[in-house]
C-alpha cells in the first residue's frame, strides 16, 4: 500500500469513528432541539421535502469534494453521512412514545380483540388513521379491552363524539376552549366503557 492509499484508508476509517460519535452526540440531541421537534411535528410532505434537500446536498458533497487529502476525505465521507442520519431520524421518528405505548397495549390484549383493532386501524383511511390511535392512546388496558369488543359502527359513534379539530399549537392547552369539550367529551366516552362493564357485571 502506497502513501496515498494508507491516507485514504485513514481517512475512511476516522471518518467512521466520527460519524459513530455524532450519531448519539449530534443527531440525537439536534432532534431533541426545540427546532427538531418543530421539524418533526410537520406533515409528511414537509419531512420528505426536507429529506430531498438533505440529499441534495449529501450529492453536493459526493461530487463536489474531491477527498484527495485525508481532510477532505473525511469532511466528504461526514457529509454525505449527514443526510440519511438527520433524514432518519426526522421521519422514523414519527413514531412516538404514544406510538410504542398503544403497540404495547395492543400485545397485551386478547389476540382475538387485538386482531380486530388491528383490522379495524387498517381499514382506516390514513387521514383518520392518526386521530383513532391517539384516542386509543388515552384508554387504559381494560377500556381498551372494552373498546375492541364494540362493533365498527358503535366505535365511529363513539368517535364521532369526540371528534375535534386539533388546537395550535401557538394556543396554552389548558385555556383553549376546544381541548376544554374535548376533555369533557372524552370523559363521557370513558363513562359510556364503565357504564357498559356495570350492565354486563350487573
Amino acid at each position: 500500500m502506497n502513501r496515498k492509499d494508507a491516507e485514504q484508508a485513514f481517512a475512511l476509517i476516522a471518518a467512521n469513528y466520527v460519524k459513530r460519535w455524532m450519531e448519539g452526540h449530534v443527531y440525537d440531541p439536534l432532534i431533541r432541539t426545540n427546532v427538531g421537534k418543530a421539524l418533526e411535528a410537520q406533515g409528511p410532505t414537509t419531512k420528505y421535502g426536507i429529506e430531498l434537500a438533505l440529499n441534495l446536498l449529501a450529492a453536493y458533497f459526493d461530487h463536489s469534494l474531491s477527498g484527495d487529502t485525508v481532510l477532505k476525505r473525511l469532511v466528504k465521507e461526514i457529509g454525505i453521512d449527514a443526510a440519511p442520519e438527520i433524514s432518519k431520524r426526522l421521519v422514523n421518528n414519527s413514531h412516538t412514545e404514544s406510538d410504542r405505548h398503544i403497540a404495547e397495549t395492543l400485545l397485551d390484549l386478547d389476540p382475538k380483540e387485538m386482531v380486530s383493532l388491528l383490522t379495524w386501524l387498517y381499514e382506516t383511511p390514513s387521514a383518520e388513521r392518526r386521530d383513532r390511535v391517539a384516542f386509543l392512546t388515552t384508554l387504559d388496558n381494560h377500556e381498551l379491552s372494552r373498546f375492541a369488543q364494540l362493533p365498527p359502527d358503535m366505535r365511529r359513534q363513539l368517535l364521532d363524539l369526540l371528534r375535534l379539530e386539533s388546537p395550535p399549537t401557538t394556543t396554552s392547552t389548558l385555556s383553549n376552549p376546544r381541548v376544554a369539550r374535548a376533555t369533557k367529551r372524552l370523559r363521557e366516552a370513558r363513562q359510556l366503557l364503565r357504564d357498559m362493564k356495570r350492565k354486563e357485571n350487573g
